[in-house]
């Protein structure tokens, strides 16, 4: 059984995937020393652990189970949205809209 959505479990696990996206960056500051990437691959991890809160809530998950599911997404978002671009792609250009069945 989910539980209700408020703010601050919100909130709570963006920040727990934020902490995941930054050790993440902290680890990778040799390959990219920009401040804007850095940036935006933190707000990505927020972003995918918002995501990840609101699956696992929908499917009754265990509060601290989403919580730890929260924070792997966040160090593992540019990866996984990196892998999830390129299947996309691949799948948009290997199909032929041209032809109509």
């Amino acid at each position: 059984m989910h539980q209700p959505i408020d703010l601050f479990t919100i909130i709570l696990h963006a920040c727990l995937a934020l902490m995941g996206a930054l050790v993440r960056e902290i680890r990778d500051w040799e390959k990219d020393r920009s401040i804007p990437g850095f940036i935006g691959g933190a707000l990505c991890g927020a972003f995918l652990g918002v995501l990840a809160y609101l699956i696992c809530n929908s499917i009754g998950m265990d509060g601290s189970m989403t919580a730890a599911i929260a924070g792997i997404f966040g160090y593992g978002s540019y990866p996984m949205l990196d892998a999830l671009e390129k299947r996309v792609r691949h799948a948009v250009k290997n199909k032929d809209i041209s032809k109509k069945k």
